[in-house]
């Protein structure tokens, strides 16, 4: 097990095996691709849902 500090907090890293380090590997390529492609139309649809909460609630 990896143990390090990053900005003030301990950060615990199991070791894993090759082909869960690859699996992971591929689930955050894959997420950062769908965060570049989507990700501006989600924050706009978050935004939109707050501010109309914001509205219900005045």
């Amino acid at each position: 097990m990896k143990t390090f500090v990053k900005d003030g907090v301990k950060i615990v890293m199991p070791d894993y095996d090759a082909v869960s380090r690859r699996n992971m590997k591929r689930a955050a390529e894959f997420m950062a691709r769908m965060v570049q492609k989507y990700g501006k139309e989600v924050l706009a649809e978050i935004e939109a849902e707050e501010k109309a909460k914001a509205v219900e609630h005045n």
